[in-house]
């Protein structure tokens, strides 16, 4: 049994989609398509689904082909809601998905970018990255953006706990590489260092005001980039 498993969330009324090189790197694991579409605040929910669904479902039945062309198993979710990240979290809860990916457009997928810095459990943030990783050969590279030399040896220790999982996942070694720089704004470095790599792994934070304010820390490095982000979830119970 994969012990992953990746929600897409998609924009089905917005022009959103999912190139198929992600479903290609997501076969290896089963994959949650959730389509949805923010109601207007005057507008009941209920009321938008009757109205739109059919074309939304469409949309949505597009997308599952791509994904089965690509050998994935997908399951999928249509979903109008008021509240687009409540809704995102619930269906995530509730099919059991352990990451998501923030889908931007890309071309073919042979190079990742695993963020180690935060409170993510490195080893199963490498956990993550090895079941899709090393099935479509992509290269690694784990990187831990330190802001002083006492920071980095924390970085190096995090970055060697990854590789040794990655290794016990059957990785090439010579596909994977540790990088930790001392850098001034550690998100802001992961952000510009993601710009050299096809997609970008890393874990999700908590909650917090300045999340709030400015933005998920997943997100404000998918907006810099202008690449996909394969978000591993905090733990149901922490």
């Amino acid at each position: 049994m994969p012990t992953h498993r990746v929600l897409v969330a998609v924009r089905v009324l917005e022009g959103e989609s999912v190139p198929q090189s992600l479903f290609e790197l997501l076969s290896p694991v089963p994959v949650v398509l959730l389509g949805f579409h923010v109601v207007p605040e005057q507008t009941p929910p209920a009321q938008a689904s009757m109205q739109f669904r059919e074309r939304a479902q469409a949309k949505l039945d597009e997308l599952v082909e791509g994904a089965q062309t690509a050998g994935c198993s997908v399951e999928t979710t249509l979903v109008f809601t008021r509240e687009e990240r409540q809704s995102v979290q619930r269906v995530a809860e509730e099919t059991g998905s352990t990451a998501f990916l923030l889908p931007n457009p890309v071309g073919d997928v042979e190079s990742m970018l695993v963020s180690l810095r935060g409170p993510v459990d490195p080893a199963r943030l490498a956990d993550l990255v090895a079941a899709v990783a090393v099935p479509g050969d992509v290269d690694v590279t784990l990187f831990y953006p330190a802001v002083d030399d006492d920071d980095a040896a924390v970085g190096s220790e995090r970055l060697e706990t990854a590789r040794r999982t990655l290794d016990d996942a059957g990785a090439d070694p010579e596909r994977v590489k540790k990088e930790v720089p001392i850098v001034d704004n550690p998100l802001k470095a992961v952000g510009e260092t993601a710009a050299e790599h096809d997609i970008v792994a890393m874990g999700e934070r908590a909650p917090s005001l300045e999340a709030f304010f400015l933005g998920e820390d997943a997100e404000r490095v998918a907006a810099q980039s202008l690449g996909p982000v394969l978000v591993l979830r905090r733990p149901t119970k922490e």
